[in-house]
Protein backbone atom coordinates (compact mmCIF):
# COMPACT_ATOMS: atom_id res chain seq x y z
CA UNK A 1 0.00 0.00 0.00
CA UNK A 2 2.68 2.64 0.75
CA UNK A 3 6.18 2.66 -0.02
CA UNK A 4 7.34 5.05 2.14
CA UNK A 5 6.45 5.98 5.55
CA UNK A 6 7.91 8.52 7.78
CA UNK A 7 7.33 9.06 11.70
CA UNK A 8 8.11 11.71 13.98
CA UNK A 9 7.59 12.52 17.75
CA UNK A 10 8.48 15.06 20.30
CA UNK A 11 8.11 16.33 23.56
CA UNK A 12 7.70 14.70 26.78
CA UNK A 13 4.36 13.44 29.13
CA UNK A 14 3.47 16.74 29.78
CA UNK A 15 3.15 17.76 25.71
CA UNK A 16 4.34 15.63 22.75
CA UNK A 17 3.04 15.22 19.56
CA UNK A 18 3.21 12.66 16.76
CA UNK A 19 3.38 13.02 12.83
CA UNK A 20 3.01 10.11 9.69
CA UNK A 21 3.24 10.71 6.55
CA UNK A 22 2.91 8.02 3.85
CA UNK A 23 3.35 7.74 0.38
CA UNK A 24 2.60 4.91 -1.94
CA UNK A 25 0.86 4.24 -5.52
CA UNK A 26 -2.63 4.58 -4.77
CA UNK A 27 -2.49 6.74 -1.79
CA UNK A 28 -0.76 9.24 0.00
CA UNK A 29 -1.56 10.22 3.43
CA UNK A 30 -0.85 12.57 6.20
CA UNK A 31 -1.33 13.11 9.99
CA UNK A 32 -0.86 14.92 13.00
CA UNK A 33 -1.62 14.53 16.68
CA UNK A 34 -0.61 16.89 19.45
CA UNK A 35 -1.83 16.11 23.40
CA UNK A 36 -0.51 15.62 27.11
CA UNK A 37 -1.40 12.44 29.72
CA UNK A 38 -3.54 13.08 32.29
CA UNK A 39 -3.17 11.78 35.68
CA UNK A 40 -6.67 12.12 36.77
CA UNK A 41 -6.28 9.28 39.66
CA UNK A 42 -3.09 8.27 41.25
CA UNK A 43 -2.91 4.95 39.01
CA UNK A 44 -4.87 6.34 36.39
CA UNK A 45 -3.10 7.11 33.21
CA UNK A 46 -5.16 8.78 30.35
CA UNK A 47 -4.68 11.48 27.47
CA UNK A 48 -5.94 14.20 26.27
CA UNK A 49 -5.24 16.26 22.83
CA UNK A 50 -6.54 16.46 19.25
CA UNK A 51 -5.85 15.31 15.77
CA UNK A 52 -4.20 18.65 14.49
CA UNK A 53 -3.90 17.76 11.13
CA UNK A 54 -5.22 15.02 8.47
CA UNK A 55 -4.91 14.12 4.91
CA UNK A 56 -5.06 11.81 2.37
CA UNK A 57 -4.84 11.75 -1.50
CA UNK A 58 -6.46 8.69 -3.49
CA UNK A 59 -4.44 7.97 -6.65
CA UNK A 60 -6.29 10.47 -9.58
CA UNK A 61 -8.65 11.91 -7.15
CA UNK A 62 -9.35 15.30 -5.22
CA UNK A 63 -7.55 15.08 -1.63
CA UNK A 64 -9.12 14.96 1.63
CA UNK A 65 -8.07 17.48 4.43
CA UNK A 66 -9.00 18.13 8.15
CA UNK A 67 -11.74 20.74 8.43
CA UNK A 68 -10.42 21.61 12.07
CA UNK A 69 -8.52 20.35 14.29
CA UNK A 70 -10.06 17.33 16.47
CA UNK A 71 -10.23 17.18 20.19
CA UNK A 72 -9.39 13.23 21.47
CA UNK A 73 -9.70 12.39 25.02
CA UNK A 74 -9.09 8.89 26.51
CA UNK A 75 -9.59 7.78 30.06
CA UNK A 76 -9.36 4.32 31.62
CA UNK A 77 -12.45 2.50 30.24
CA UNK A 78 -13.49 5.79 28.28
CA UNK A 79 -12.71 7.58 25.67
CA UNK A 80 -14.07 10.92 23.38
CA UNK A 81 -13.71 11.88 19.81
CA UNK A 82 -15.01 15.30 19.37
CA UNK A 83 -16.26 16.39 16.11
CA UNK A 84 -13.69 15.10 13.04
CA UNK A 85 -14.61 16.60 9.61
CA UNK A 86 -12.70 15.43 6.81
CA UNK A 87 -13.39 18.15 3.35
CA UNK A 88 -12.87 17.93 -0.21
CA UNK A 89 -13.81 20.41 -2.94
CA UNK A 90 -17.49 20.89 -1.96
CA UNK A 91 -18.03 17.52 0.20
CA UNK A 92 -17.89 16.90 4.17
CA UNK A 93 -17.48 14.12 5.91
CA UNK A 94 -18.11 14.56 9.95
CA UNK A 95 -18.20 12.12 12.87
CA UNK A 96 -17.91 12.27 16.77
CA UNK A 97 -17.97 9.41 19.13
CA UNK A 98 -17.69 8.84 22.38
CA UNK A 99 -17.65 5.35 25.27
CA UNK A 100 -18.40 5.92 28.79
CA UNK A 101 -16.56 3.83 31.79
CA UNK A 102 -20.26 2.10 32.09
CA UNK A 103 -19.54 0.58 28.62
CA UNK A 104 -22.44 3.28 26.76
CA UNK A 105 -21.63 4.89 23.35
CA UNK A 106 -23.05 7.39 21.53
CA UNK A 107 -21.88 8.17 17.61
CA UNK A 108 -23.10 10.07 15.12
CA UNK A 109 -22.22 10.78 11.28
CA UNK A 110 -22.68 13.57 8.31
CA UNK A 111 -21.79 13.48 5.35
CA UNK A 112 -23.00 16.09 2.55
CA UNK A 113 -22.40 16.04 -1.24
CA UNK A 114 -19.97 12.80 -1.33
CA UNK A 115 -19.85 12.19 -4.92
CA UNK A 116 -20.06 8.20 -5.83
CA UNK A 117 -16.70 8.70 -8.08
CA UNK A 118 -15.17 9.37 -4.97
CA UNK A 119 -15.92 5.78 -3.35
CA UNK A 120 -15.08 4.27 -6.33
CA UNK A 121 -11.48 5.70 -6.17
CA UNK A 122 -11.47 4.75 -2.70
CA UNK A 123 -12.17 1.32 -3.65
CA UNK A 124 -10.52 0.38 -6.73
CA UNK A 125 -8.85 3.75 -8.74
CA UNK A 126 -8.53 1.58 -11.80
CA UNK A 127 -11.78 0.88 -11.74
CA UNK A 128 -12.99 1.17 -15.73
CA UNK A 129 -16.52 2.02 -14.38
CA UNK A 130 -17.76 6.01 -14.34
CA UNK A 131 -19.85 7.05 -11.50
CA UNK A 132 -22.17 10.02 -11.44
CA UNK A 133 -24.18 11.66 -8.84
CA UNK A 134 -23.58 11.93 -4.74
CA UNK A 135 -24.55 11.08 -1.31
CA UNK A 136 -25.96 13.07 1.35
CA UNK A 137 -26.72 11.94 4.70
CA UNK A 138 -26.83 11.75 8.27
CA UNK A 139 -27.15 9.25 11.56
CA UNK A 140 -26.61 8.55 15.19
CA UNK A 141 -26.45 5.14 17.00
CA UNK A 142 -26.58 4.91 20.74
CA UNK A 143 -25.55 2.01 23.09
CA UNK A 144 -26.50 1.48 27.17
CA UNK A 145 -24.15 0.14 29.59
CA UNK A 146 -26.08 -2.85 29.19
CA UNK A 147 -25.93 -3.18 25.39
CA UNK A 148 -28.94 -2.29 24.33
CA UNK A 149 -28.75 -0.22 20.78
CA UNK A 150 -30.97 2.52 19.44
CA UNK A 151 -29.95 5.09 16.34
CA UNK A 152 -31.22 5.65 12.98
CA UNK A 153 -29.68 7.20 9.48
CA UNK A 154 -31.05 8.79 6.28
CA UNK A 155 -28.81 8.37 3.26
CA UNK A 156 -30.08 10.43 0.43
CA UNK A 157 -28.74 10.41 -3.65
CA UNK A 158 -31.01 13.02 -5.83
CA UNK A 159 -29.90 10.63 -9.03
CA UNK A 160 -26.79 9.03 -10.47
CA UNK A 161 -25.38 6.89 -12.70
CA UNK A 162 -23.09 3.67 -13.21
CA UNK A 163 -21.42 3.10 -16.88
CA UNK A 164 -18.39 2.10 -18.67
CA UNK A 165 -16.30 5.28 -19.82
CA UNK A 166 -17.13 4.36 -23.63
CA UNK A 167 -21.07 4.18 -22.95
CA UNK A 168 -22.07 7.12 -21.53
CA UNK A 169 -25.74 7.20 -23.47
CA UNK A 170 -26.32 3.56 -22.09
CA UNK A 171 -25.78 3.48 -18.53
CA UNK A 172 -25.62 0.06 -16.61
CA UNK A 173 -27.59 1.13 -13.42
CA UNK A 174 -29.04 4.61 -13.20
CA UNK A 175 -31.45 5.91 -10.29
CA UNK A 176 -33.52 9.31 -9.28
CA UNK A 177 -34.23 9.48 -5.84
CA UNK A 178 -32.48 7.19 -3.95
CA UNK A 179 -33.11 7.10 -0.27
CA UNK A 180 -31.91 4.45 2.83
CA UNK A 181 -34.04 5.05 6.24
CA UNK A 182 -32.84 2.71 9.11
CA UNK A 183 -34.03 3.09 12.48
CA UNK A 184 -32.62 0.85 15.50
CA UNK A 185 -34.55 0.16 18.70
Amino acid sequence: LFDTVKIGAHGDQSSHSATLDAQGPQLTASLAVAGALTHPAKDQNGWQGSLTALSFTPKDAPGWTLAKPAPIAYAKNAAQFGELCMTSNDARICATASQSADDSMQAKFSIAHLKLKTIASFADPDAPLRLDGEINGEGNVARTGAGALSGSANIVSAAGSVAYPDSQQQPLVSYRDFAITAKLD
